[in-house]
């Protein structure tokens, strides 16, 4: 089985603040070596819309695609969620220049823990965890609060 490369920039690698970001590509180079300036970060207005309407809605169809196939993550997380794109370049997409979401593709990892939602009363960890929110959920019993606690 071949897969296609994602990169290695995760929700923890974007949290920082994209100064830090800016602070960690390496300087540019003129034709005679001279460091050439970074250029000025996009608008706040630009990177917040990427945030939102790229990062945000994309994880968020991520996991929605996850539990339309009867699956849960369980263990979703900053560590969980890849940013990658749809250039050669997988760094692009946590970069502090990125404005653009049509290019930017969210893929969800570490599914160590991940199960198939019908399974979840039959687990006596997941029933244990929902006692503790007050959800009474019986083993072979699959109700919509056991499927709304274990998503």
């Amino acid at each position: 089985i071949v897969y296609e490369y994602a990169g290695f920039s995760t929700l923890t690698n974007y949290a920082q603040p994209a100064i830090s970001r800016l602070n960690n590509v390496p300087p540019r180079k003129g034709i005679f070596g001279n460091v050439i300036p970074p250029e000025p970060l996009p608008p706040f207005r630009e990177r917040a819309n990427y945030v939102i309407k790229g990062v945000l809605q994309k994880s968020l169809e991520a996991i929605s695609t996850l539990h339309e196939s009867n699956i849960v993550h369980r263990s979703i997380g900053r560590d969980s969620i890849i940013l990658s794109s749809v250039g050669m370049d997988k760094t692009e997409a946590s970069s502090p220049y990125a404005t653009v979401t049509s290019r930017l593709v969210m893929k969800l990892s570490n599914f160590g823990f991940a199960g198939l939602i019908s399974d979840a009363p039959k687990d006596e960890s997941f029933r244990r965890r929902a006692k503790a929110f007050k959800i009474d959920v019986q083993e072979g019993v699959n109700t919509m609060d056991s499927s709304a606690f274990a998503m």
